[in-house]
């Protein structure tokens, strides 16, 4: 496989598609800094194609090269400006790489500026989660504390569905506490696995299931992050399930309880058929 690898990198021929393989089979075998160069051979051959710098920096998010990816997706600002889906990768970068302030400013401007009304709640969900963290790192500062309360204000029910590769596509289905049958939930897609959902009614007893359509194998196993925004007494809050993935486990369900996301078995007779075939 490394003698393949190899000979594929000198090719003159190939793709980005193909660098991306390339580089996932190096971090196996666990070349990191090898793998970060053939990632990067992406861009070498066409340093002005906005579609290679979104990929690159892509791959360098979901694998945590979050300085490097931050500065892919500056210069793809340059290249596609004003564009929300690329704001948001900034903002999401610069999390990573520790610029909290930057980001939190990003996100806020990409929720205003996305002419989405639903992507805009979701964008405002996650910048509440974010600035809800971060204002727990900072318990003495006023400013953030003005954030929170101006953002946690402006919100309603939303739910967000992120994941981390740019290769891996997965759907959000739900249904409430008195059906039985789960139904793929409406979404406002943004690039980058990121996607927000028209919601149900999120009370007690609401159950969702995130499911792989592609992009999970053996070789590469999906994170994601479930974002809820409830609306409640005394006051809207946000809760969240990290998401894990893989060969065996393709479908993750969930169920609103006490406030919180629980996890909760996924019975074969729960999955409908999907849409579309999965890989």
């Amino acid at each position: 496989a490394r003698a393949v690898a190899d000979r594929l990198r000198r090719d003159p021929a190939a793709d980005a598609r193909v660098r991306s393989r390339v580089g996932e089979l190096l971090l196996r075998l666990g070349a990191r800094d090898e793998a970060l160069r053939a990632f990067s051979e992406i861009v070498e051959g066409a340093p002005y194609d906005p579609a290679a710098r979104e990929r690159l920096g892509d791959l360098l998010l979901a694998y945590d090269w979050f300085d490097e990816a931050y500065a892919q997706y500056v210069t793809l600002r340059a290249l596609r400006p004003g564009d929300p889906a690329v704001e948001v990768r900034v903002a999401l970068a610069a999390l990573g790489a520790g610029r909290e302030d930057e980001a939190l400013r990003t996100l806020r401007a990409a929720s205003e500026g996305s002419g989405d009304a639903t992507l805009a709640l979701g964008l405002r969900a996650l910048l509440e989660r974010e600035v809800l963290r971060i204002a727990a790192e900072r318990r003495d500062d006023p400013g953030l504390r003005a954030w929170t309360r101006a953002t946690r204000a402006e919100g309603s029910d939303a739910v967000v569905l992120r994941w981390s590769h740019p290769d891996v596509g997965l759907e959000l289905l739900g249904r409430t506490a008195d059906e039985t049958a789960f139904v793929e939930l409406g979404a406002s897609p943004l690039a980058l696995g990121l996607r927000v959902h028209q919601p149900l009614t999120a009370v007690e007893g609401t159950h969702y299931l995130v499911r792989a359509r592609v992009g999970v194998r053996a070789s590469r196993p999906a994170r994601a992050t479930l974002l809820l925004r409830l609306a409640g007494a005394s006051g809207p809050r946000a809760v969240q399930a990290d998401v894990a993935l893989d060969a065996t486990h393709r479908a993750r369900g969930y169920v609103v309880r006490g406030g919180a996301l629980v996890e909760e078995p996924v019975a074969p007779t729960d999955l409908p058929p999907a849409t579309e075939s999965l890989e």
